[in-house]
């Protein structure tokens, strides 16, 4: 009998508890959990990845490793890192120029990058007819968008937001946070967009969510969730993923 497979991607969220102060991975979060429960579990989450770099790393992957019984888990992040591989990295994953992104108003630039890794998760779906479900991360997924289901087949947004489901015990939220708007990832490029009420709106909500980590016990590296966020995960996630004849 041919094991279920689940590939988990994503940044350093999709990689586990982390040790405060260092790059040192202290558990394998939800990795563990559903390895336990008897998953195959493969783990290419990335530290510091972007949607796109995560995704192109998630491609190259399958595509040399079939597999008949698989799905995937994607931990969704920020839109803005995007913005910060230009300048970091020559990623043959991104579309346009840094100079072309920053000439555009925020909205456009938030609308197209926040949503582009939906379209680029179901052209591997449909390629490697797998079923890939959606974890809001260090950014959450998108709440409103009427034709999801029809656009996105082959997406399910299993969990909107982890940060409000170990909070609040609720996984959607109703205004998701996109960014954390972290200094060292984003204060390079803010200067660059004019003032909007959107991005002020935007970077008010990524310093609450901040503090959000600080003051809940779920994260106590103050920007991973622990082994007990995971944990709360895995048990949200089982049902839906033990039960479908998809993975």
């Amino acid at each position: 009998m041919v094991s279920k497979q689940l590939v988990v991607a994503g940044d350093s969220w999709a990689c586990g508890e982390w040790q405060e102060g260092s790059d040192v991975v202290l558990h394998r979060g939800v990795s563990h959990y559903f390895q336990d429960y008897g998953f195959d579990v493969i783990n290419l989450g990335w530290p510091g990845g972007s949607n796109l770099s995560s995704i192109k790393r998630l491609g190259d992957w399958l595509a040399y490793n079939p597999h008949v019984n698989r799905c995937v888990l994607f931990f969704v992040t920020e839109f803005f890192r995007e913005i910060w591989y230009y300048t970091n990295y020559n990623n043959l994953s991104h579309e346009t120029s840094l100079d072309a992104e920053l000439n555009r108003k925020y909205i456009e630039v938030k609308e197209h990058w926040v949503h582009r890794p939906y379209y680029r998760l179901q052209e591997l779906a449909d390629k490697h007819n797998i079923k890939v479900y959606l974890v809001g991360g260090a950014s959450d997924t998108i709440f409103e968008y009427p034709d999801f289901a029809t656009d996105f087949p082959n997406l399910d947004i299993a969990c909107q937001s982890i940060t409000n489901l170990l909070v609040n015990g609720n996984s959607h939220i109703q205004e998701p946070v996109m960014c954390e708007f972290l200094n060292n990832w984003t204060s390079p490029f803010l200067a660059q967009f004019p003032a909007s009420d959107e991005l002020l709106n935007d970077i008010n909500l990524g310093k609450a969510r901040l503090d959000t980590f600080k003051e809940n016990n779920f994260f106590s590296d103050n920007i991973h969730p622990d082994r007990h966020g995971h944990y709360k995960l895995y048990q949200h996630l089982l049902p839906k993923l033990s039960n479908t004849v998809d993975c």
